[in-house]
């Protein structure tokens, strides 16, 4: 089996990273933020009304709340800025019947990588609608963009995917 795929690494790239990274922090980004709203605007009603110090204490959580949201929203535009001239570089991917081979390169075709990983230290696999993100650990991941690979070669490779890892594959609902 030779299956190819590849991926740009853009901020949409680096966003869908994030959110494949940590999956369950969406909605708590969402309530963070509502939290962060309605707590600082009671914080300053209180503070000119009522207690001081019930005010601080509002105001902190509101504004903890909100850097968490900040951070969440804006991580992916800060990971993007910091990857100076491996911007929009390319990863390509060959998947074997033994061990998946990788190769990243410059946006001018210089190879920055090249690696080769056996399956049996994959940490998980999570698949979407546009991308198939492979673990190595909770951290680090190689990410496929789907549209890359051959449409006819795709339900080959993901079902080669679930047989090489079948307790830890996993479609996501996005």
């Amino acid at each position: 089996m030779e299956i190819k795929g590849s991926a740009t690494f853009n901020k949409k790239t680096c966003k869908e990273i994030v959110h494949a990274v940590y999956p369950n922090r969406t909605p708590a980004v969402i309530l963070s933020s509502i939290i962060f709203i309605l707590l600082f605007i009671l914080g300053i009603i209180i503070f000119f009304k009522i207690d001081r110090a019930l005010s601080y204490m509002i105001l902190m959580f509101s504004v903890i709340s909100g850097v968490i949201a900040y951070m969440f929203i804006k991580l992916p535009s800060i990971q993007y800025a910091s990857m100076g001239s491996s911007k929009d570089a390319v990863c390509n991917y060959i998947f074997y019947d033994d061990e998946l081979h990788t190769q990243m390169t410059y946006v001018d075709g210089r190879i920055i990588s090249t690696s080769a990983v056996k399956y049996d230290i994959i940490f998980k696999v999570i698949e979407n609608s546009e991308y198939i993100f492979i673990f190595q650990n909770k951290r680090s991941l190689y990410i496929i963009e789907k549209s890359t690979v051959n449409p006819d070669e795709l339900d080959e490779l993901i079902a080669f995917l679930k047989k090489q890892c079948p307790m830890k594959y996993k479609k996501s609902k996005k």
